[in-house]
Parts: structure tokens; C-alpha cells; sequence
């Protein structure tokens, strides 16, 4: 549903796809909330199978890297969308975007990476060995503040530089 930017109001309102849904057997609650607990289910339920995907990765041995990039929403909200790595399948796990809410320090930034890594059975001092960030300088500050190896993406800088160039910003 969120891959196709159709919002939990248009899916309960509208009838084409209610009537598709049902033809098809299943079941649709009629209300946003019946929706949005369908949703968080299967959300919590797909986790608890990462975290226990990752456990067994642990004990197989293995190690994790991130890569973290913030985003800002054309509705001007902040997010970090957090991936994880591992050595041994060499699988992405896109973790999903974490809100940023207010300002947000280095040590804001690393509280929420360790939050959200410890949220998937991980330790981030533990089980991740290395970052991968843009090259922002609160990013520059976070990798001196973390003992995983740090790597900056200098692709990205020269992509919003770039962009910079050619598309100022009206004053």
C-alpha cells in the first residue's frame, strides 16, 4: 500500500477496491483503525522473524554495517532511513524511516541509530562494525563519536552539490 502512496482513507473509502478485495476472499476491516491494526500486526510479526534471523546470523558468527542517510519529506518532516548489512547473506534490511522530531545533535542522531538497531536484536557496540553516512558534518561528528569503522559517501556530497549548481535556490 505505501509503495503506491494510497493512504489508508482512500483504501477503507473507496469501493473498487474494497469490492476487489473481498472477490479475492479476504477480509478488510471497514475502518481506518481496523486497517491500521492489520498493518502494525504484520508489522510486528515480520520483525520478530528479522530478529530472529538476526540471532541466528550472531550465532553463526556474523557481523553488521550501516548505512544511515537523513531524509526530509516534501512535507518538510525529518526521518533517518537506517540499513542494515550483514556478512554472511549479504541482505539489505531496510529498517524503515525513523522520525526526527526538533533539532537533532550527534548524540541525538546516535541515541536513534542505537534505538532502532537495538529494536532488531541488535547491540550497535557490539554487533555493528562499520557506517556508512553522507558527508554532512554532524555525520563527520558522529563517526568520531562511535567505535565502528566510519565511511563517508563523498557520491552524495558532489550529487547535492551538483544540484546546487544547477538548480539555485530562488532568494
Amino acid at each position: 500500500m505505501a509503495t503506491d502512496n494510497i493512504t489508508i482513507r482512500a483504501i477503507t473509502r473507496n469501493k473498487y477496491i474494497r469490492k476487489s478485495v473481498s472477490r479475492d476472499g479476504y477480509n478488510l476491516p471497514k475502518n481506518e483503525t481496523g486497517k491500521m491494526k492489520l498493518i502494525h500486526d504484520d508489522l510486528d510479526e515480520k520483525k520478530l522473524l528479522i530478529i530472529h534471523n538476526n540471532r541466528e546470523l550472531l550465532k553463526k558468527g556474523a557481523k553488521f554495517s550501516l548505512s544511515v542517510d537523513e531524509y526530509t519529506s516534501s512535507r518538510n518532516r525529518r526521518y533517518f532511513g537506517i540499513n542494515l548489512h550483514d556478512n554472511i547473506n549479504r541482505k539489505t534490511l531496510q529498517t524503515g524511516l525513523v522520525r526526527i522530531l526538533g533539532s537533532c545533535s550527534v548524540f541525538d542522531m546516535i541515541e536513534i541509530v542505537k534505538n532502532d538497531v537495538k529494536d532488531f536484536g541488535l547491540s550497535f557496540d557490539h554487533d555493528i562494525v562499520g557506517l556508512t553516512l553522507d558527508g554532512a558534518s554532524v555525520n563527520k561528528k558522529f563517526i568520531r563519536h562511535v567505535k565502528s569503522i566510519g565511511q563517508l559517501c563523498l557520491n552524495h556530497g558532489i550529487h547535492l552539490g551538483g544540484c546546487d549548481t544547477l538548480y539555485p535556490k530562488k532568494t
